[in-house]
């Protein structure tokens, strides 16, 4: 491959009669793709890949007022000139072609133009109270049975059922644990002595729970807290949980003597 110059900064550039319109033709015949490029005083360079000729397409140079060129000359060769301007306006569009698809790979890749942001969801509402019918209370004796003297541990529930989160006020004074005998009788109960208010709202989510313990140590007891020192005896009991106006189902414990 031979690379065509124009101009006078080589020894080995060959100035040839009509060179403009070989060139030209050249220009407009051949099929492979050329190599351009300006050098400094705005001299094409191409490159013809069957030819050892070096020759000039166009040159000029730049003045304070512009820039002048020589011109090729109207295309000439075994073909009509219609063919070859057909020829110029193909490459011209395909040109254009380019530069449209390049603009729009670059408009692709940096997203374009700034597209306006989805309305953001409004923030949830702030929970409320849970309602009573949203929440279920479950008394839970820590063991199924206890030895007389080594304490009970008892445990109130209380557990969102509802399908939304809610506050619930579960303050000392409003539960309660009260252990009975199975026929119903109070035995005792964890507000008989005992009344203290509290500040505890806690937050329930769906299906989330909250729960106290208290133990107790065997003695009876009685609304207002009488004195007593009776110790309740071994055998059958049943814990029932309150909160407020909630009541859990009673559930079964024992009481067992020492060994």
């Amino acid at each position: 491959m031979h690379d065509l110059v124009a101009g006078g900064h080589s020894s080995s550039r060959q100035r040839c009669p009509n060179v403009g319109v070989r060139v030209a033709a050249r220009l407009l015949r051949s099929r492979e793709p050329l190599a351009w490029h300006f050098d400094k005083a705005f001299l094409i360079h191409t490159t013809f890949p069957d030819t050892p000729e070096q020759v000039s397409v166009a040159s000029g140079t730049l003045g304070s007022a512009g820039a002048t060129f020589s011109r090729v000359m109207d295309p000439m060769g075994p073909l009509p000139s219609a063919v070859y301007w057909r020829r110029r306006a193909v490459a011209l569009s395909a040109a254009a072609l380019a530069v449209v698809l390049s603009g729009w790979a670059v408009v692709a890749v940096t997203g374009g133009e700034p597209r306006p942001r989805a309305a953001s969801a409004p923030p949830p509402p702030p929970p409320t109270a849970c309602p009573d019918r949203a929440l279920r209370i479950v008394a839970e004796p820590l063991k199924p049975e206890f030895r007389l003297g080594d304490g009970v541990g008892l445990r109130i529930v209380v557990i969102n059922d509802g399908d939304r989160a809610c506050l619930r006020d579960t303050n000392r004074e409003l539960r309660e644990l009260r252990v009975t005998t199975p026929d119903g009788e109070h035995v005792w109960g964890s507000n008989d002595c005992y009344r203290e208010s509290t500040n505890e709202v806690p937050l329930l989510r769906p299906g989330q729970s909250v729960h106290n313990d208290v133990l107790w140590t065997g003695e009876r007891s009685a609304p207002e807290c009488p004195p007593t020192a009776e110790v309740a005896p071994a055998g059958e009991y049943l814990l029932v949980a309150r909160l407020g106006g909630l009541t859990s189902r009673p559930v079964p414990f024992r009481l067992i003597g020492q060994s």
